[in-house]
């Protein structure tokens, strides 16, 4: 079930790699239900880094298709799809 406005539970956000690798991580603080957003830099650096854990924390996402997945421990999946990120011209 979805949780209620009164409920609240902590969501992550998991990407992956073509070859289903994990290669970032981003959990929330305890959110009730409702639109929210995730904001991931696909340049990030030392100097800029992604909230979240894992290889693009601190470093540019490389050329190549993602899947990612926001779910929660009550919730389950609430958000799946895929991305591309082409070569910087």
């Amino acid at each position: 079930d979805v949780p209620t406005t009164e409920d609240t539970e902590k969501f992550v956000l998991t990407i992956e790699n073509s070859d289903e690798e994990e290669v970032y991580k981003e959990t929330t603080d305890k959110m009730a239900a409702g639109p929210h957003y995730f904001y991931i830099c696909l340049k990030a650096s030392v100097d800029a880094p992604n909230a979240g854990e894992g290889t693009y924390k601190t470093a540019a996402f490389e050329a190549g298709t993602y899947s990612y997945t926001v779910s929660g421990a009550n919730a389950g999946t609430v958000l799946e799809g895929t991305f591309t990120v082409t070569a910087s011209k």
